[in-house]
């Protein structure tokens, strides 16, 4: 709920499969809007069993665009981890916010 309640996810979000790597994030980014500051990255995840994990792509494929998000995360929740962590001040919360994430329900 903290985390709902803080603008950590999002019931839906506009992608196009015409976007390219950069769109994508672009657009994970401004849809957060100033809950993700400027300077963070991030890692698009996906669930596997109970874990969190970073899609593996077919050699060659450097990123997920518009067509390979689709692929993966058509009707299934989109997990984004920031490389800081943003809320240290969830020490109430019971999870470890080393790994805090953000979710985007498709």
């Amino acid at each position: 709920m903290a985390l709902t309640e803080r603008g950590h996810v999002l019931n839906a979000c506009q992608f196009s499969k015409a976007m390219n790597e950069v769109q994508v994030e672009t657009t994970i980014m401004e849809a957060f809007g100033e809950t993700i500051p400027r300077l963070v990255d991030i890692e698009i995840l996906m669930s596997v069993h109970t874990k969190l994990v970073k899609p593996t792509l077919a050699p060659g494929q450097e990123g997920i665009t518009g067509v390979i998000l689709h692929r993966l995360f058509k009707n299934k929740p989109i997990y984004v981890r920031p490389d800081k962590v943003l809320l240290p001040d969830l020490s109430e919360v019971r999870f470890d916010v080393t790994q805090l994430f953000f979710l985007i329900i498709l």
